[in-house]
């Protein structure tokens, strides 16, 4: 054979069923754990990048922090409903 030959390689991506599982296991990693150690635990359990695991974390606690913000608004407007009627 003449001439070059170029070969590409690239790591695996991360299993599609890893991704799957990201969210439950952060959840319950960081109910026991701060948010460095359940990002490593949780990275290297499933095989993703720690930058990935993070971003998930992050974005996890910003949703809940949205959700417990408007349960919270909720439950005041119903005590002053309540105060209101009763």
């Amino acid at each position: 054979m003449k001439g070059e030959v170029v070969l590409v390689i690239d790591r695996a991506g991360a299993p599609a069923d890893a991704a799957a599982g990201l969210e439950p296991a952060l959840r319950a990693a960081l109910a026991r754990q701060s948010l460095k150690d359940a990002v490593a635990g949780v990275a290297a359990a499933l095989g993703l990048p720690r930058r990935e695991v993070y971003q998930a974390a992050l974005r996890l606690g910003a949703a809940e922090r949205a959700n417990g913000a408007g349960a919270a608004e909720r439950d005041a407007a119903g005590e002053r409903d309540a105060e209101r009627d009763g």
